[in-house]
């Protein structure tokens, strides 16, 4: 990251390279910004485009509660599909 005071605006300007973004320390807002102005410049910090997670914890939540659904509804599907093949009068089932 490349920091540079700029005495006319009282604040700092921000810079990185194209497979890096500036990140707000502590949020979980990975908008990929390269440039930007701050007063306070150890409040920001350089993460690899490569590192950024794929999902905030909200997305995160949101998507397990989303596959938790799902997986709810196949279970409910298969307990069906075996009372109907264990109802079948073509269901033949024997103590060998």
């Amino acid at each position: 990251m490349n920091k540079t005071y700029k005495e006319n605006l009282n604040m700092w300007a921000l810079d990185t390279d194209a497979d890096h973004i500036l990140h707000r320390v502590g949020s979980d807002d990975y908008t990929p910004i390269r440039h930007t102005t701050a007063k306070d410049p150890d409040a920001w910090e350089e993460i690899a485009v490569a590192d950024i997670p794929p999902y905030n914890e909200a997305e995160y939540k949101e998507r397990r509660q989303s596959e938790y659904a799902a997986y709810q509804a196949y279970r409910e599907d298969c307990k069906v599909r075996a009372r109907a093949i264990l109802s079948d009068s073509k269901c033949d089932i024997t103590n060998d």
